[in-house]
């Protein structure tokens, strides 16, 4: 071994230069650790891509949930409000005839409506975004875990080819600084001249062994260099590459579902949106049918009597004479008045039935309102019609 020779292979420490994409590291340092960080900072990426996606899925889940839940409501609602049969303190079947009735109905109809569009976005929600969005967690989690145990695997087919030419470097090192010591210590024998032939033979051939060891530990590490650059080269500019470019598309894929999931959600709103509007605008139509006039006029002729105005109340002059008491034989109410024999024979006493029964015949109607009253009385009323004969008749005779 040449002194040239053995300065190109000294070592000062273990490390040595590789060349990747025109730059050079010392083996497990920067190159090693810079795309070991840069791996793991990816696949931390993927891993919060898909939390993000399933977090994304419980979204439109809940989403779908909160819109059955509307619909209920609304159906419920529009049940509880819808008119029910004429019962006891309620208002009567009439009452549903007004226009605002008419239109308040039409509206819990287009309400129900309503309900059943929420509905239909529920449905779609669940059957179709929702189904889809779990299957492709599903895909991508699948994908991302053999992208990763594909790059942990080439990760670590690198660490141990460049452990097993650590390891040939510090053997062919060890090599070659035991070659300079048996040959440094040839040449010192080869100068002695207390030393014999023979011994000087044997450190001759001592220092042959040494440097054919270093040849061959050379030889070994030269080998198992050129195959660790290989594979470096190969694992930073195509093996990783692909394994980043594919874990590439896969985000890319899922950040486009995502996009496309958001705008199916969307249009689920607008398919039923036209449908929605024509609900709206039958309760503006139902509305407009709204009839204030009418509605009083129903008012008006459901709840008028048909009777005259009463006539005006006469005037007392206490000091004209007394009326004779056979003209006014009449009461308040158009029958015949209390007469004297009831009087007398009843709780009350005869002098105040006389007080009584004149200030009744004052404020008396006239015959034709008493006639029309009794009349209109027991047509409405037949099984008082025989005392009210009665009682005329004894008033009369009274």
């Amino acid at each position: 071994m040449t002194p040239d020779s053995r300065r190109s292979h000294s070592f000062e420490t273990d490390e040595y230069d590789v060349y990747v994409r025109g730059r050079s590291y010392a083996p497990g340092t920067g190159a090693q650790r810079q795309i070991r960080d840069q791996y793991d900072k990816i696949s931390l990426h993927t891993q919060n891509g898909v939390q993000f996606l399933e977090n994304f899925h419980a979204f439109i889940k809940e989403r779908a949930v909160i819109e059955t839940e509307y619909a209920d409501k609304l159906r419920k609602m529009a049940r509880k409000y819808q008119p029910k049969k004429a019962r006891q303190g309620q208002l009567e079947e009439e009452d549903t005839n007004f226009t605002t009735h008419l239109a308040f109905n039409a509206m819990l109809n287009e309400i129900a409506d309503l309900a059943g569009q929420h509905e239909v976005i529920s449905e779609v929600l669940v059957q179709n975004i929702a189904k889809e969005i779990a299957s492709l967690v599903r895909e991508l989690k699948d994908e991302r875990k053999r992208l990763l145990a594909e790059g942990s695997k080439l990760q670590q087919n690198l660490q141990n080819c460049v452990a097993q030419m650590e390891k040939c470097q510090r053997a062919y090192v060890k090599a070659h600084r035991e070659a300079e010591k048996m040959q440094e210590k040839y040449e010192r024998a080869e100068k002695d001249m207390h030393l014999s032939r023979a011994e000087v033979e044997l450190a001759k051939q001592s220092s042959m062994a040494k440097n054919h060891f270093c040849e061959e530990s050379k030889a070994d590490y030269a080998a198992q260099l050129q195959k660790t650059n290989e594979l470096q080269r190969m694992h930073f500019n195509e093996y990783m590459p692909r394994v980043f470019s594919d874990l590439q598309q896969m985000d890319e894929r899922r950040i486009t579902c995502i996009q496309n999931f958001m705008k199916e959600v969307a249009q689920s709103q607008l398919k039923v949106n036209p449908i929605i509007t024509k609900c709206l605008n039958e309760i503006i139509a139902a509305a407009d049918k709204v009839d204030p006039v009418k509605d009083s006029e129903m008012v008006v002729d459901k709840y008028k009597s048909g009777f005259f105005p009463p006539d005006d109340f006469p005037f007392e002059n206490l000091s004209e004479e007394k009326p004779n008491s056979a003209s006014l034989n009449y009461g308040p109410a158009g029958g015949g008045s209390h007469h004297k024999d009831k009087t007398q024979r009843g709780t009350m006493s005869s002098k105040s039935g006389k007080k009584r029964g004149l200030l009744a015949n004052l404020f008396g109607p006239s015959n034709k309102v008493r006639l029309l009253l009794q009349h209109s009385r027991c047509q409405k009323q037949p099984f008082n019609n025989g005392a009210d004969c009665g009682r005329g008749f004894y008033g009369q005779r009274n």
